[in-house]
């Protein structure tokens, strides 16, 4: 930490220094890649990382996290208070904000905003994480709204921070399909043309309440190969990458043209199991998946110069709660062919499985997870199993992953990330907790549930204490990783990297592209 914030003052003098060489510019074009495409322009719908960091850019929210201090921090949500009974949240809006189309933005729209998520008939991938604690929000007055908790909940921001306001009178009017194809917020950014697969264009709003954006026009492309992107960057194509391979990353961080912003990842990567089909509900064929693989020498291989950490658990070494040395010392597994070969005999003498039934490792196509999925592979091929790794499209992916029109799921191993806070609420409730264990979640995808958990991670919820709520979160981790329902990948370092002709720029250690908020308003040359 004091390595981190001793870059973040350099980074700021620097800043500070350039800036009065340099004066601020007005205009221009930001172009960013991404390794995965959104998925959707209306967050209802489209609960994903690389939608989000569109999102962020299109809407505003209540409340953003501090990058510095990961601390809710004002957005439309001017000042809030507790009230006495400890469950009732009060916020008072900024006012005079105006969404794209030149409606004004109200505790109305606010009200609407969590009513369409929390409402069961809306399918959203986001209502589990409001169902279990929102009970619900009243509108006060014009700029006044009541959060009314089921419970004293004093991390619900790190789920307010997640909810983007809409404009309840044109969503009334145009609907939710047609919304999705021309979103309006009230963001420093407006939605202007979006041809998947190849780029997604956003333009200044001129209007925008909280300062006036630099830059003209923001271009993101996705571009899978991270390799690729760092040419792009090298040669100008693009402004900046939120990814690098470990080996560009080792050819380009001394590059004086190229600037640099890193951290510790709170990405956790992990590989999970669809728990509705055989073998993948079987512990031994999880435990026999664990054993096959080397994970330690694998992100040692894969990561070179330190650009990610083993993972033990699911919450970072940094975290409270993190549990990590009981963990890496009681329960994960060692790897062992034999063992492994021992439990797969096991599974196919007991009719679990067939000799040649095939396993899919699926994976999406960027760098990071389609190289574990090819370490796990090759393991379980050396254990005796049929597998094949299966990197596929976002955009064929995430049916697949979310079982439509298979409630048993595709799927039988999957390998992906979950980026969250500093809260462990915000990783281990989404992940784990049985309300999440639904046919379409974006969160606990193996649909695991498990009673004991469940109380533990409500009960550590609602508990004010943070010792105590310690307590419950480590021995809730400790049921879960003992019945190897998720393999824990690792924690990647956090890259981004921008060109010479950037300035302004903030990194966020949740991974989102801040282009104007509270802390930066990037601008280039």
């Amino acid at each position: 930490m004091k390595r981190f914030i001793i870059g973040l003052v350099l980074l700021l003098v620097v800043c500070f220094v350039s800036a009065a060489v340099l004066a601020q510019q007005e205009g221009g074009t930001f172009t960013f890649a991404l390794a995965k495409d959104a998925v959707n322009m209306d967050y209802i719908d489209g609960d994903d990382h690389s939608s989000g960091i569109i999102h962020n850019l299109i809407y505003d929210q209540l409340v953003q996290y501090d990058p510095f201090e990961l601390l809710p921090a004002p957005e439309l949500a001017k000042s809030w208070e507790w009230e006495d009974d400890g469950v009732t949240l009060t916020i008072h809006l900024e006012e005079g904000v105006q969404f794209q189309n030149g409606e004004p933005l109200t505790a109305e729209d606010v009200v609407y905003s969590f009513n369409r998520v929390l409402d069961e008939a809306s399918a959203s991938p986001m209502r589990g994480k409001f169902v279990e604690w929102l009970d619900r929000v009243v509108e006060v007055d014009d700029h006044t709204v009541q959060i009314i908790c089921q419970f004293p909940f004093q991390v619900c921001f790190l789920y307010i921070a997640e909810l983007h306001i809409v404009p309840k009178d044109l969503l009334d009017e145009i609907g939710r399909e047609e919304f999705s194809k021309h979103p309006i917020g009230s963001g420093p950014f407006k939605y202007v043309e979006w041809i998947k697969g190849e780029r997604l264009i956003l333009e200044r709003n001129d209007d925008y309440w909280m300062k006036k954006p630099y830059l003209e026009t923001v271009i993101m492309k996705p571009i899978p190969e991270l390799t690729v992107q760092a040419l792009e960057l090298e040669t100008g194509g693009i402004d900046l990458v939120t990814e690098m391979a470990p080996a560009d990353y080792l050819r380009l961080q001394n590059r004086q043209s190229l600037q640099f912003f890193t951290t510790s990842g709170s990405a956790y990567y992990y590989l999970a199991f669809n728990l509705a089909k055989a073998p993948m509900n079987d512990i031994r064929f999880r435990k026999a998946v664990y054993r096959s693989v080397d994970l330690t020498g694998a992100v040692g291989a894969v990561f070179q110069g330190g650009t990610a950490q083993r993972a033990y658990g699911v919450l970072p070494e940094s975290l409270w709660a993190s549990d990590y040395d009981y963990l890496r010392e009681n329960i994960a597994l060692e790897p062992s062919l034999n063992e492994a070969r021992m439990l797969f005999e096991d599974l196919i003498a007991d009719g679990v499985m067939q000799r040649d039934q095939k396993i899919v490792v699926w994976t999406p196509t960027d760098d990071t997870r389609r190289s574990l999925g090819t370490v796990i592979a090759t393991g379980m091929k050396q254990a005796g199993f049929n597998v094949e790794a299966q990197p596929t499209e976002w955009g064929t992916f995430i049916p697949v992953l979310l079982r439509q029109g298979n409630p048993e799921g595709e799927w039988d191993i999957i390998i992906l990330a979950w980026t969250g806070t500093s809260d462990p609420d915000n990783y281990l409730y989404p992940l784990f907790h049985g309300s999440n264990a639904i046919v379409g979640t974006t969160s606990n995808l193996a649909l695991y549930s498990n009673s004991a958990v469940n109380v533990l991670l409500t009960e550590a919820r609602r508990e004010v204490n943070q010792e105590v709520r310690e307590e419950l979160y480590v021995e809730a981790q400790r049921i879960i990783l003992s019945s190897y329902v998720q393999i824990p990948g690792f924690f990647k370092l956090t890259i981004h990297a921008a060109g010479p002709r950037v300035h302004g720029f903030v990194l966020d250690p949740q991974e989102y592209v801040g282009l104007c908020n509270q802390w930066s308003n990037v601008w280039v040359e």
